[in-house]
C-alpha cells in the first residue's frame, strides 16, 4: 500500500510540474512572437524634459528628436522609416539628433528604402554619427547618399546652432570600429574642442555608450543607442557588462554632464525580438530649472 501511494504521489506532482512546465514555455513563446512582431510597429514617443539652469528664454521649450538603431534592412523596411518620420514630423522638432545604425544593407539594396528621410523636418536641422553597422554595410558609399537626403554628420567636430540670440553646441564622434575601415577614429575631445564658449547647453552624439566617460564633464548631455535597451530585459546585466554599465535611459556622469541611452527606434534583423524593452523615439525638451 505504502509503495502504490508514493507512485500516485509521484504521478500526481509529475503531472502538475508538466502542466507548470508547459504553461511557462507558452508564455515565453508567446512573449517572444509578440516581441517580434511589435518591432514591426512605429514606437511611441518618450518626452523627457531636460531642466537647465538659468536658460536663455529663447531655447525654453527648445524640442529635440533623438533616433537612433533604426536597422532598415531585412526585417525594417522604407514603410517602417515612413512612419517614424511622421511621428517625428508631427513634434514639429527644432533639431533631430541620429545615434548611428541607420542602415543593415548595401546602398544597391537599401537606398530606395531611405526616400521619406527626404521629408522628415527639423527647424535647425537633422544631424548624426555612425553606428558600427554603416561600415559593415559600407559607409565610404553611403555617407554622400545620407548627406543628400539631409543628415549632416559630426564627426570629431561640432556646430553652433543659433536659436534666437541664443545658441546650443551639438557635437559627435563616429563609432570606435571607424578606424578599422579607414576612417579617422573617434576622438571626444577633438570633437569638442571648438565649442562656442556663449553656447548655453552642449551635447555630445557618440554610437557607444563608453565613450560619454571621455567627455570630462564638457557636455551637459551625452546621447548615445547602440545597446538596444538590452533587448530583453534578463539580458540588462549582459549588456551593461560591455558597455561600462550603461544600457538604457538617464545616467550621471562621474565628472559632471549626464548620458542617455536610447533603447533604440528599431530593431537588429540579426536578432529582431524585444521582451520588457520598448523601442522609442525620444523627445528631449529644455526647460529653465526652477530655482
Amino acid at each position: 500500500g505504502y509503495f502504490i501511494c508514493c507512485r500516485l504521489m509521484h504521478d500526481k506532482f509529475k503531472w502538475r510540474f508538466n502542466l507548470v512546465s508547459g504553461l511557462i514555455a507558452a508564455v515565453a513563446l508567446l512573449q517572444g512572437f509578440y516581441g517580434t512582431y511589435s518591432q514591426f510597429e512605429v514606437p511611441e514617443i518618450k518626452v523627457q524634459r531636460l531642466e537647465v539652469n538659468n536658460l536663455p528664454s529663447d531655447l525654453q521649450g527648445l524640442r529635440i528628436v533623438q533616433l537612433s538603431d533604426i536597422h532598415l534592412g531585412p526585417t525594417l523596411k522604407g514603410e517602417f522609416l515612413a512612419g517614424v518620420v511622421a511621428r517625428v514630423n508631427e513634434l514639429q522638432p527644432d533639431v533631430v539628433l541620429i545615434t548611428g545604425d541607420l542602415v543593415d544593407g548595401t546602398p544597391e539594396k537599401m537606398l530606395p528604402e531611405f526616400a521619406a528621410f527626404k521629408d522628415l523636418k527639423a527647424t535647425y536641422g537633422i544631424y548624426a554619427v555612425s553606428g558600427n553597422h554603416e561600415y559593415y554595410s559600407g559607409f565610404r558609399q553611403w555617407q554622400p547618399l545620407f548627406e543628400e537626403l539631409g543628415l549632416n554628420f559630426l564627426h570629431n567636430r561640432s556646430v553652433s546652432i543659433q536659436v534666437g540670440s541664443s545658441a546650443i553646441n551639438v557635437a559627435g564622434v563616429p563609432d570606435r570600429r571607424a578606424a578599422g575601415f579607414g576612417f579617422a577614429g573617434a576622438d571626444v575631445q577633438q570633437a569638442l574642442s571648438k565649442l562656442d564658449p556663449n553656447a548655453a547647453y552642449t551635447i555630445l552624439m557618440t554610437h557607444e555608450p563608453p565613450l560619454a566617460l571621455e567627455t570630462a564633464g564638457q557636455a551637459d548631455l551625452v546621447l548615445s543607442g547602440h545597446t538596444h535597451g538590452g533587448t530583453m530585459f534578463f539580458l540588462q546585466p549582459i549588456v551593461g557588462y560591455f558597455n561600462a554599465d550603461f544600457v538604457s535611459g538617464f545616467y550621471e556622469l562621474p565628472k559632471g554632464g549626464r548620458l542617455y541611452v536610447s533603447n533604440g527606434t528599431g530593431v537588429w534583423s540579426g536578432f529582431p525580438c524585444r521582451v520588457g524593452v520598448s523601442a522609442e523615439i525620444t523627445c528631449f525638451v529644455l526647460t529653465k530649472a526652477q530655482s
